[in-house]
């Protein structure tokens, strides 16, 4: 009789430390894919001449992220092209202050007019222009007794235009898409009930952008 309270004793034992194992050490496992043409790393140092840009604030045409995708998009375009050492990008700052008091507007088309104008004033060679036309936010997952799972994914296509900032001619005319995804799980109800991972909205962009780079850097020379 005391050989079985014993064992019965050892096995209540063992199960409760097993389950308070699982509370307490939640498995949470997080995976990210972003399908990007990432920039290529400059092997050689670039020495010839340096054209001079200005990028405006991106127009964001999507129901989603208000005036800040557009902004996080301009910013993105300006890092990728510096990173190519062919391009002297004007600050942005600089940029939307010459649009305010020329009374040009922010963002949105630049015609033949303001572009002479910034070209003359910032001593540009191009102006560039874009838009997100799309952007979505998709998430799914499953939900069982005790493991749960969540999925995220983000898509985006973004339009640019580089104008000539002395004759107002169209240069380029592109577009690009970008998705990334990220998936979470955990075990007992934890470690899945975070919101949108922001993240995301800035890896779609950046691949949407990355697949632009190329194009603008053999347009605009």
């Amino acid at each position: 009789m005391l050989e079985k309270s014993f064992a019965a004793g050892c096995n209540l034992l063992f199960i409760s430390a097993l389950l308070g194992g699982c509370a307490a050490g939640t498995s949470v496992k997080m995976k990210q894919d972003v399908s990007a043409n990432v920039t290529k790393k400059v092997e050689s140092k670039y020495t010839g001449p340096k054209r001079r840009v200005g990028v405006v604030d991106f127009e964001n045409k999507s129901a989603y992220g208000q005036s800040r995708l557009g902004q996080a998009a301009s910013d993105i375009l300006i890092t990728e092209l510096v990173k190519t050492g062919k391009f002297i990008v004007v600050e942005r700052d600089k940029v939307n202050k010459i649009l305010e008091e020329q009374k040009l507007g922010l963002t949105g088309a630049i015609d033949s007019n303001t572009a002479a104008q910034m070209g003359r004033i910032l001593g540009l060679n191009a102006i560039i222009t874009g838009a997100i036309s799309n952007f979505g936010v998709r998430t799914t997952g499953s939900d069982y007794l005790i493991a749960q799972s969540k999925r995220q994914e983000a898509t985006c296509t973004v339009d640019i235009r580089a104008v000539d900032a002395e004759t107002g001619q169209i240069l380029l005319a592109d577009s690009g898409k970008g998705v990334s995804k990220v998936s979470s799980g955990g075990f007992l109800g934890m470690g899945t009930q975070g919101s949108y991972a922001e993240s995301i909205e800035g890896d779609s962009l950046r691949a949407a952008i990355s697949q632009l780079i190329e194009n603008i850097t053999s347009q605009i020379n």
